[in-house]
């Protein structure tokens, strides 16, 4: 089976730094050679001049206003005219040597597959692509979103994400759309992501906020009525926890959804 066209779409707002370590990693890895997208999301920071020279292949695109990153992921599924949207955050970026042909073409061959998701690694942990046992592609319940791989038109076919919820949670509300629709997010161990994690223009308050807000939102959306009334419960006593801590909660639901099975360590639709 031929690769499917893949296009890369970046968002990303006051990061610059962090934009260049993912763009030189992105040609690094010989994929210059694919169409990029970058949306701006209303940074006040201007670009630097040398961005367009030194990566000539991206398409840089502005906004003067912040519409969130939710919103600019769609708008990029938009603008991009490849099969295949691998969507990186701007601290995010494959590691070196990673088969992403080979996901590329698993995924465009899975008729019931919207997205693969990767294994996610910091720059300080080794880099190896899975568990012992767990080599096989395999369907989840959650995501993490700095760096995966959507068919495009499906993407968009189902309403892509949801913008309403401006930051977090817009993977687990489109996995569960999906997987009501007939359709899963698979993970593809072999792939091996490196997150930097760029703490530049995080508010912890607002995080916290955000996250409980939409996963509140997103279990009223797409859940029932009883597993909706102990989510609420659950989700604001740990956001006063985290507040009460100065820390920043953590989005995955992956344990709590209701009618799934687990299957290795984030479960199976």
């Amino acid at each position: 089976m031929s690769t499917p066209s893949i296009g890369i779409g970046i968002t990303t707002k006051e990061r610059w730094d962090d934009l260049a370590v993912t763009l030189e990693a992105v040609r690094q890895n010989g994929l210059d050679s694919l169409e990029t997208i970058v949306i701006d999301d209303g940074s006040r920071i201007p670009m630097p001049l040398a961005f367009k020279q030194r990566f000539p292949w991206v398409r840089f695109e502005h906004c003067d206003r912040s519409i969130g990153y939710i919103a600019q992921r769609n708008r990029l599924a938009h603008i991009l005219t490849s099969q295949l949207y691998l969507s990186l955050d701007d601290d995010s970026y494959p590691a070196a040597g990673v088969p992403l042909d080979d996901g590329a073409r698993w995924l465009a061959a899975r008729d019931d597959a919207i997205a693969l998701a990767f294994a996610i690694r910091t720059p300080s942990e080794a880099v190896s692509p899975c568990s012992p046992g767990i080599r096989a592609p395999y369907a989840v319940r959650h995501y993490i979103g700095c760096a995966h791989m959507l068919k495009r038109d499906l993407f968009l076919g189902v309403g892509g994400y949801t913008e309403s919820l401006i930051h977090y949670c817009e993977e687990t509300d489109l996995a569960l759309k999906a997987w009501k629709r007939g359709f899963k997010v698979y993970k593809y161990p072999s792939v091996v992501i490196i997150h930097g994690k760029s703490t530049a223009g995080r508010n912890v308050a607002r995080a916290n906020r955000l996250l409980t807000r939409n996963l509140i939102w997103v279990s009223s959306w797409r859940s029932p009525v009883a597993f909706f009334a102990i989510e609420l419960l659950f989700r604001v006593f740990r956001m006063l926890r985290c507040k009460a801590h100065g820390r920043q909660c953590s989005g995955d639901t992956s344990k709590h959804w209701p009618g799934c099975q687990a299957s290795h360590s984030s479960g199976i639709l």
